[in-house]
């Protein structure tokens, strides 16, 4: 009966482990606005959180399109969803459509202008903290609305987990 309570018990305490990553879709437990790197995602796997909304996060306009007509740079973006995934944290984004090469074209694009002192802009204390990611200094809507919505369904199509176009190894798809 001793090895047999022991493996009662033993059962009772890694039951809850095993299950605890199998369905995070399920896990409304989550973060706003946490750092994107191993370690973080690492604590809020061990913390039992399902989810993370970065904030402002890697899907900026301007981030994976530097200039006008340019090919999409993923790097960035996908290292946050490979991290992600490997942490088994979905992710809940906020779609940035801004590109400082799309807002300048505007009639006044200084209308659109946000401040110096703007906590989003790149600066060297935010980079000093670890934040890489930013928000570019324009902020109106798309002067051209085909280049952002190709951008956007290119995105979309890259981490939608359909199995079409997916970023290679993509386990668990972007919200």
């Amino acid at each position: 009966t001793t090895m047999h309570n022991y493996l009662i018990s033993t059962l009772l305490l890694i039951t809850p482990l095993a299950t605890s990553a199998v369905a995070n879709n399920d896990n409304h437990f989550g973060f706003l606005g946490a750092a994107m790197d191993n370690d973080n995602f690492a604590y809020l796997q061990n913390v039992g959180a399902g989810w993370m909304r970065p904030h402002p996060g890697p899907a900026v306009w301007e981030m994976i399109q530097s200039e006008d007509g340019g090919d999409y740079d993923w790097d960035f973006m996908d290292g946050i969803v490979e991290k992600a995934n490997k942490h088994e944290i979905n992710l809940l984004i906020t779609i940035w459509p801004f590109a400082a090469w799309d807002q300048v074209r505007k009639a006044d694009p200084t209308a659109c202008e946000v401040a110096d002192t703007d906590e989003f802009l790149p600066n060297k204390e935010a980079e000093d903290k670890g934040r890489v990611e930013y928000i570019p200094g324009y902020r109106c809507n798309p002067y051209d609305w085909a280049e952002y919505q190709r951008w956007v369904r290119a995105m979309v199509e890259r981490y939608d987990g359909d199995g079409r176009k997916d970023l290679p190894g993509l386990t668990m798809p972007v919200t």
